[in-house]
């Protein structure tokens, strides 16, 4: 099994880099894959089968929502805050008996860029081990947190090994390099079984060239610098949008990562803007595919990866002049009840986030099953 592992040096530099993070393993409990999808497609087919609920705060990565509806596994949508997923709502399908897994996105949310307080992240663990619930955690933005080097993810506060992590080094060396890891915690002997079965070995070359490189004096280096250049690129994109658009538009204020997630206004036809943006070159993700729920689609993900060149700057100004007309429209007034938009402050910079107008207090958990892709829903009222 030490082939299909990976390559030692590179799971002896991972546990290593863990440490620093107060999650210690050492290099058996350790598997190399073929990139973070990889690595929690794995992890899926290991603790669920057909039919399953799998708890997922949304919005979403995508790639998770694709996951689950190949595996035929049920979606079981929890509302994010900018605090992260709803607490209560989290807590409640923990505590449901209804899901066989959880996954979440703790440090530098994909797409709202929030990281979660350690106190959640322990709460997180507590449940997972008391409960007997697998959290597969996906740790992949984790090392692009701007004001934290090192944050602590959940599997750390794991004592009985109910919580699994994902990760891989698209993020700092590029998407081509399609490299990434599982610790799997008590699923170690069927997970690692599984994948051996899948790959049998991995690329040893790229696996030697990661070690060589997570072991050497450039590698801190050089993600200190990346950390800064892109928290400036988020920065100066976030203040050059409030500028051109105003208080029309709605940025979040992200923890760390490569995003920026935008709300705009009820009356702007998000996929009339994207026809348009496509037309002149650039692109972005719609709100909607974030969500098998018509949650999202006033929102936007813009992808900014440094170096910040004259490319960025002129799809950000291309961007902005198709918005401007379409937001010189006027705003209808909200109907009581509808869902619209409301601020939440986070860290001195305004944050939008769903919330049901008129709504009661407290939370009620609806799960209805999604008759096309047998899909479970967490409906909210908040």
């Amino acid at each position: 099994m030490e082939s299909s592992a990976g390559y030692l040096p590179l799971r002896e530099a991972l546990c290593r880099l863990y440490s620093q993070r107060q999650t210690h393993v050492n290099p058996t409990q350790v598997q190399i894959t073929s990139g973070c999808q990889h690595a929690m497609e794995h992890a899926l087919r290991v603790v669920c089968r057909p039919g399953d609920n799998v708890a997922v705060p949304t919005p979403a990565f995508p790639g998770y929502l694709a996951l689950l509806g190949q595996l035929n596994l049920n979606a079981v949508e929890i509302p994010m805050t900018p605090a992260g997923p709803d607490y209560e709502s989290l807590k409640a399908v923990m505590h449901s008996g209804e899901i066989a897994a959880l996954i979440i996105n703790p440090v530098c949310h994909n797409p709202t860029g929030v990281t979660i307080s350690d106190d959640y992240k322990r709460d997180i663990a507590q449940w997972a081990n008391n409960l007997k619930i697998p959290v597969i955690e996906d740790d992949i933005c984790a090392t692009l947190n701007f004001s934290e080097a090192f944050p602590r993810p959940v599997i750390s506060y794991d004592t009985d090994g109910w919580c699994m992590l994902v990760s891989s080094i698209s993020k700092i060396v590029g998407d081509s390099e399609r490299l990434g890891w599982c610790l799997p915690g008590r699923f170690r002997d069927a997970y690692m079984t599984q994948v051996a079965i899948s790959q049998i070995s991995g690329p040893y070359f790229r696996q030697k060239a990661l070690a060589n490189y997570l072991n050497g004096s450039r590698y801190a280096s050089q993600l200190r610098n990346w950390r800064g250049q892109m928290k400036a690129f988020l920065n100066d994109a976030s203040e050059y949008l409030s500028a051109e658009l105003g208080s029309a538009i709605e940025i979040t204020s992200p923890s760390g990562g490569y995003a920026l997630w935008i709300r705009l206004p009820d009356y702007v036809d998000v996929t009339e803007v994207r026809r348009q943006a496509g037309e002149q070159g650039c692109d972005f993700l719609p709100g909607e595919v974030f969500s098998l729920a018509p949650r999202f689609k006033q929102y936007i993900r813009l992808v900014l990866i440094p170096p910040q060149d004259e490319r960025y700057e002129k799809a950000l100004k291309k961007l902005t002049g198709i918005l401007k007309p379409l937001l010189t429209k006027a705003k209808p007034q909200p109907a009581a009840g509808s869902v619209t938009a409301a601020a939440a402050h986070q860290g001195g910079c305004q944050a939008s986030w769903l919330v049901f107008a008129g709504g009661g207090v407290g939370v009620q958990l609806n799960i209805l099953a999604h008759k096309n892709n047998h899909i479970a829903f967490l409906g909210a009222d908040l």
